[in-house]
């Protein structure tokens, strides 16, 4: 067998330290910091998008505790005005009752109509995000490619998962 040869051997073995030196370099100084600095910056983007949740969680809580606030006192009030018309008369403590009650469906109305808006334009930035994300995602994975519609299909079928 000719690499058995002791002529040829020698050659062979420094042809084989050359090539794995060359892979070796390679793959320290090109190869390997690429990889690494795609997976750091898709934990910087993880990161950021998980604080960004966490911050539109925290001011859509502090909205909900303004709501509740608001209907608390305004619950006190409609009891304070209908104890007070209560004792004036009858009737009028009736009309009153009626006021109130228009007024607090107009406030809880209000308050739910901006829940939902504030909702709706969480779940549109929460889709924004992910769609991103998974598009730079997409963009830092050689040989890989998706089309827009394919990523939407494919976040529909994992809020679909999640969500059932």
């Amino acid at each position: 067998m000719p690499q058995f040869d002791p002529t040829y051997i020698y050659s062979q073995v420094f042809w084989l330290i050359v090539s794995f030196t060359i892979l070796y370099l390679l793959m320290s100084r090109l190869i390997i910091p690429r990889v690494s600095t795609a997976l750091e910056e898709r934990v910087m983007t993880v990161e950021k998008d998980i604080e960004q949740a966490r911050k539109i969680r925290e001011e859509a809580e502090s909205i909900l505790e303004k709501y509740k606030t608001g209907i608390a006192e305004t619950v006190k009030q409609s009891q304070k005005i209908m104890q007070e018309s209560y004792e004036k008369s009858i009737v009028k403590a009736e009309e009153k009752k009626k006021d109130i009650q228009a007024e607090l469906e107009v406030v809880v109305a209000q308050a739910e109509a901006e829940i939902g808006e504030l909702k709706a334009q969480l779940i549109k930035d929460i889709e924004k995000s992910e769609v991103e994300l998974v598009q730079s995602i997409i963009k830092t994975i050689p040989g890989v490619s998706a089309t827009q519609k394919e990523i939407d299909s494919a976040l529909n079928k994992v809020r679909e998962t999640v969500l059932h």
